[in-house]
């Protein structure tokens, strides 16, 4: 099982840093985001830093590559109450749908699926979990520039994400 997690994260990673070699040849991009995250069942509230790759296949579907970290402070775990912190790493590509490709302020969607790695430390108790992963987001594209939106990176977070098209 191991090995198929490890061949996979290559696949990933290689489709996300392919879709960024075409962003100057093409119509590709690629976006920094910079997000809010809040853990879906604890309490807290971190910070989340992600590369997006695009590359669009006609006006309204694209392949999407991103790869995330985010750290979260814990207040209270769920079921212990435990405080502590998270870290994820996640590598995941998939598909974009636009619904409106050709106004100024642009509606899209993004299913992507992937590896993630979380690192969760709990009043001293540190627990590795390394999971297939998945984000499942809404947002808006202003004038292909800024890009502002609500995604769920599962299976842990909800993240508030601001970004800039390059």
């Amino acid at each position: 099982m191991k090995g198929i997690k490890s061949v996979l994260l290559i696949i990933i990673l290689v489709i996300g840093f392919h879709l960024g070699s075409f962003a100057q040849a093409s119509k590709a991009s690629l976006q920094p985001n910079i997000g809010i995250a809040a853990p879906i069942l604890d309490g807290g509230i971190g910070i989340s830093l992600s590369l997006n790759g695009h590359q669009p296949l006609n006006s309204y579907f694209g392949l999407e590559g991103q790869i995330a970290y985010i750290y979260s402070r814990i207040k209270g775990s769920f079921i212990s109450g435990r405080q502590g912190s998270i870290n994820s790493i996640s590598a995941l590509a998939g598909l974009r749908l636009y619904f409106n490709p050709k106004d100024d302020i642009r509606f899209y969607i993004n299913g992507l699926v992937g590896y993630t790695a979380y690192n969760e430390t709990l009043d001293g108790t540190e627990f590795k979990e390394r999971d297939p992963g998945m984000s499942l987001g809404a947002f808006l594209d202003f004038n292909r520039k800024y890009v502002v939106g609500l995604s769920l990176e599962a299976p842990k977070f909800v993240v508030l994400r601001f970004g800039y098209v390059l």
